[in-house]
């Protein structure tokens, strides 16, 4: 009960394979026969010894019908706890699974034992196909408690052996979305991130982690970017720029992108919600009175209209400008449905030329 309260605090969700609810059934019933076996006989020693009766029919029979309604139980219990109990890999995986175990593919073992195990990494891999196109996983989706970590580990390092790895990556899922623990305690231990922390993460690996440059999201994110800049015109204070710079507009930018203040906020299972700030070179169009232009220090404005009029010159510079961009994302950061990009006036309060 612990485990799943602080899964669902942390925003995992405790799950049961079929395969592991027909085992824990299996036992019960095993367990609970040889008791009332053994009962039953301890009862009969007794008897032939003493003469006495110490068996209570009614209190067994009690004791049996208890244990005829364990399934129904232990499912009611399930639900309660807000678990979930995994189905059974379908036919289509079935087939799959026969091919593993004759080539002896993990985590069929060298003698092609590993049914059950099997049906379990099947229902992990159902889950893993939700992330098929999520870029950014930097933490485990999937925590699986094994005691026996050699059917899915390489070694005692908890490392995924590379045939369940080579599954992961044809859906393009990394190897860090799964991670494999020992018993309910070192799960417990690994549900210290809450899931707000979690894609938090997730989201500043896209932009700072090198990893990521090249990953759709952040191409995504940089397209919309110069996009919306491309021609932009400004007021000079917006983009930290003196009263004598008139209209400065964008006329080319540099991709030399810088990240950070990256916040991120899940609006509900489908929708995510990040702010950052950017910020990058930008080749400034702007108009400068005459008799300021030849006072400012050369090399720093580029002149290319001495005449545009009677008491202007226009000319280009280029400067580092930040910028404040506010977005939404499907929670798989693949879908982008809205994004508003505006200059921060905050952190352009210095005249910066480059």
């Amino acid at each position: 009960m612990k485990l799943t309260s602080k899964a669902k605090d942390e925003g995992y969700k405790v799950c049961f394979p079929k395969a592991v609810i027909e085992e824990m059934v299996k036992h019960y019933l095993e367990n609970t026969s040889k008791a009332f076996k053994d009962l039953k006989r301890a009862a009969k020693i007794l008897y032939d010894e003493t003469e006495i009766s110490v068996l209570n029919e009614t209190e067994v029979e009690a004791a049996k019908s208890i244990t005829d309604g364990y399934i129904t139980k232990l499912r009611k219990r399930i639900k309660e706890l807000n678990c979930e109990i995994l189905k059974l890999p379908s036919r289509g995986q079935q087939n799959e699974i026969l091919k593993k175990a004759v080539k002896r593919i993990k985590p069929f073992n060298s003698a092609g034992v590993g049914y059950q195990d099997a049906t379990i990494w099947a229902n992990i891999m159902d889950i893993m196909e939700r992330y098929s196109e999520h870029e950014g996983i930097v933490k485990p989706k999937v925590i699986l408690v094994s005691n026996n970590h050699t059917d899915f580990c390489n070694s005692d390092k908890f490392d995924l052996h590379e045939d369940l790895v080579e599954e992961l990556d044809e859906i393009g899922v990394p190897e860090v979305a799964v991670k494999v623990v020992k018993t309910l305690e070192d799960a417990s231990a690994e549900l210290t991130i809450h899931t707000d922390k979690i894609i938090s993460d997730e989201t500043l690996a896209f932009f700072k982690d090198p990893v990521f440059a090249s990953s759709i999201f952040r191409t995504k994110v940089e397209h919309m970017i110069l996009n919306k800049l491309s021609f932009k015109s400004f007021n000079s204070s917006e983009i930290g720029l003196g009263d004598i710079f008139e209209d400065p507009t964008i006329d080319m930018m540099y991709e030399d992108f810088d990240y950070k203040d990256i916040e991120a906020e899940i609006l509900s299972e489908e929708e995510i919600s990040i702010s950052l700030k950017v910020s990058l070179t930008c080749q400034l169009d702007v108009f400068v009175d005459k008799s300021e232009a030849y006072h400012i220090e050369e090399g720093m404005l580029s002149i290319y209209d001495h005449d545009w009029n009677n008491y202007y010159v226009a000319a280009q510079l280029e400067k580092r400008v930040w910028f404040e961009v506010n977005l939404i994302t499907s929670n798989n950061f693949q879908e982008i449905s809205s994004f508003e990009i505006e200059a921060s006036e905050e952190l352009n309060d210095v005249l910066d030329f480059e």
